[in-house]
């Protein structure tokens, strides 16, 4: 239940103007994330890597997620991945980040504002 919280917060940070397609594929990259070999293997310490989430600021969240957050976490976590086995994303509109700016992607994928992707190896 806590890492369901913790990805409904996240859900609801990064994502709540988002189309609901765009609030799955948030928590699908969290998702991704933990079985990708180049991250931690919980669901505690991929939200609160540094520099992994926006909305994580030293290591804490502290938004109310609404039902729509955990639908989606929920669909998320049933096998729903709306991206291409993503592990990252960014709204290119608002980024300050150079690293998401200008990296090579792959499996490219825009939902609403924000654009999923992984990189190359």
């Amino acid at each position: 239940n806590n890492d369901i919280n913790l990805m409904a917060q996240v859900v609801y940070a990064e994502s709540c103007s988002e189309p609901y397609e765009g609030k799955v594929a948030v928590a699908s990259v969290i998702l991704n994330r933990l079985q990708n070999p180049e991250f931690p293997k919980s669901i505690g310490n991929v939200v609160k890597q540094k520099y992994a989430f926006s909305c994580i600021k030293d290591g804490e969240i502290t938004v109310t997620p609404n039902k729509e957050c955990y639908n989606a976490v929920m669909d998320a976590l049933h096998g729903n991945d709306p991206t291409p086995k993503a592990v990252y994303f960014y709204n290119p509109r608002i980024s300050t980040s150079q690293w998401m700016n200008n990296i090579q992607k792959e499996n490219v994928k825009i939902i609403g504002n924000h654009v999923f992707f992984r990189t190359y190896k």
